[in-house]
């Protein structure tokens, strides 16, 4: 069996990038096309990306999770473009971003295999614990610090 050509989810880069492959072995962060590589490993930034006002000139507010303060920010969008990190209101953006629930939810180790050190509320022992992340999907019971985790988290910390 020849090389294969594949690509693979690069977490310090955080993009696809191709490799050659013998056919055999190897681990899940291989693929056969850069369309699926992306689709599967793509980190959801819907609620830590930095707002993009976009190309275009409509000025109209919107609202983006500010996952530093917790909190949901207006911000100016021009009506195209952008990413994910942009709510009509208020209420969609911490509905989505600032629930209680992903506080419940177990932690995501996700496909990649970067071995970043990050933690995640145990709502069963209502504390901040490590987790190994592998630094792409996951879920949002996912932060940097235990002062974030627990800030976000734990009821007596709000």
């Amino acid at each position: 069996m020849g090389l294969l050509k594949r690509h693979f989810y690069n977490s310090t880069s955080m993009n696809c990038q191709v490799f050659s492959y013998h056919g055999c072995g190897g681990n899940q962060n291989n693929f056969k096309t850069k369309k699926k590589c992306l689709e599967g490993c793509h980190p959801d930034e819907t609620c830590t990306a930095a707002p993009v006002t976009g190309p275009c000139k409509a000025r109209k507010p919107r609202y983006f999770y500010n996952s530093t303060s917790m909190t949901c920010q207006v911000f100016i969008y021009g009506g195209c473009g952008g990413n994910q990190n942009n709510f009509l209101t208020e209420k969609h953006c911490l509905k989505r971003c600032h629930s209680k629930e992903v506080c419940k939810e177990a932690p995501e180790t996700g496909p990649c295999k970067a071995r970043k050190m990050r933690y995640f509320y145990n709502s069963t022992l209502m504390r901040c614990e490590i987790f190994v992340y592998g630094g792409c999907s996951g879920n949002q019971n996912n932060f940097r610090t235990e002062r974030q985790c627990m800030k976000k988290c734990h009821p007596k910390a709000n």
